[in-house]
């Protein structure tokens, strides 16, 4: 939370320069600042943690607002985040809209949201809930993905990024990519029946 949100404001005010402040684990900081009596506004904000397991990430956005009824919660627009751990490598993310809780540490994403992986997995997504302690990436929403000389749709998706673990539930549908070196009898676009039957599907990288 912004300590700014407890100045009482008549009309508008005006904060430039950057400064940062720090909520617990939490750091941000933020080039400009309008204040209004019920809201505060921002213009690139920059929000940093950590995890439990020597883990952190980061996200910025364009703008932002907060509420002086909701102070532990910001509205991003045009969001880029990054999670990254020293031993499992960097997840990359990109939204339109987000709602960050600063208390829990967690972001709802949401409108043309694309994840990206250091081992060229691309994932778009309707929608996702990000828990930044322990860098899960979850969606209740339909999801494409292409990794692995493959392409996966389900209807739901959960992301571990510290055991680097892929799960898809619901309706999963998973297309071979045709490769050079793709064995003999096996046909591009040859779909895995085991998961379709079954409906979930686990990818470890």
């Amino acid at each position: 939370v912004f300590p700014v949100m407890a100045v009482l404001c008549v009309g508008a005010y005006f904060v430039t320069g950057e400064f940062a402040v720090q909520y617990g684990d939490l750091k941000a900081s933020i080039k400009k600042v309008e204040i209004t009596k019920n809201e505060l506004k921002m213009t690139n904000p920059r929000l940093e943690g950590h995890d439990a397991k020597a883990g952190s990430y980061l996200v910025t956005a364009d703008t932002a607002t907060q509420k002086a009824s909701s102070p532990y919660v910001i509205n991003l627009k045009v969001i880029n985040g990054k999670l990254e751990h020293p031993q499992n490598g960097v997840v990359n993310l990109k939204a339109n809209d987000g709602v960050f809780d600063t208390k829990k540490e967690e972001l709802s994403l949401k409108g043309d949201l694309v994840v990206t992986a250091e081992n060229g997995m691309v994932a778009r997504l309707e929608q996702a809930y990000i828990i930044f302690k322990k860098q899960e990436i979850s969606s209740d929403k339909p999801v494409f993905v292409e990794m692995n000389s493959s392409t996966i749709r389900a209807e739901r998706m959960h992301m571990n990024g510290l055991t680097k673990e892929l799960t898809f539930t619901d309706r999963v549908r998973v297309k071979l990519i045709k490769t050079p070196d793709q064995p003999v009898g096996k046909k591009a676009g040859d779909t895995d029946a085991s998961a379709e039957a079954s409906g979930d599907v686990v990818k470890r990288n």
